[in-house]
């Protein structure tokens, strides 16, 4: 029922939650993850990270967060919450899947929602999937900005990497797509995370 809510919400949304929880599982082959219960955790957490959005205007994915309204500001910083909520519900989910969706949109210097919380507060399945969804995101074309390239996706990715992602994840994304490490990740250089993609002029639009 839940694949079938995504599914019928829109096509971007369920292409979205594929490829997240596709790039998730790859990503923690990387990590040289083995366990068979971690590995259920990353691909069902990927898959349902954004449950929450069922309720979402499918027409705002191809719209500059800029130009929403508070209501539907609202509506989208509050899906993981919302998500975490719905899974809660289903007895045959490990309940720890729903923290890792809760968290999955909070960044490692407290600016991410829905609680701000900091590096070591956040799941680290959650980080993993945090990596992938952005990533997912950039390279579909989310909120006006033209799809990017993988490696556009990643560079823009590693800049931002203090404020948003752990570095051991961005590393394992590096490595699944056989690039040279980006100057960004040899150095202190960090650039805004008010950038709504690597496509797009800086502005007041978080990731």
């Amino acid at each position: 029922d839940l694949l079938e809510t995504v599914s019928s919400h829109s096509e971007y949304l369920y292409t979205h939650s594929v490829g997240t929880s596709l790039y998730a599982i790859m990503l923690a082959h990387k990590l040289k993850w083995k366990s068979p219960p971690t590995m259920f955790k990353v691909a069902t957490a990927g898959l349902l990270a954004d449950i929450g959005l069922k309720n979402f205007d499918p027409s705002l994915f191809k719209k500059s967060k800029t130009g929403w309204s508070a209501k539907q500001d609202k509506i989208y910083t509050e899906h993981p919450a919302t998500g975490m909520t719905v899974i809660s519900n289903i007895k045959s989910i490990p309940s720890d899947v729903g923290q890792i969706i809760l968290h999955h949109h909070e960044n490692c210097d407290g600016t991410g929602y829905p609680a701000g919380l900091r590096t070591s507060q956040i799941n680290p399945v959650a980080k993993l999937i945090s990596v992938a969804d952005v990533f997912c995101n950039s390279i579909m074309g989310a909120f006006g900005d033209r799809p990017a390239s993988p490696k556009e996706a990643i560079e823009w990715m590693c800049a931002l990497r203090k404020d948003n992602f752990e570095l051991t994840y961005l590393k394992a994304l590096v490595a699944l797509f056989k690039m040279e490490t980006p100057p960004s990740l040899l150095s202190d250089r960090v650039v805004s995370s008010e950038l709504s993609g690597p496509n797009q002029k800086r502005k007041k639009d978080s990731v």
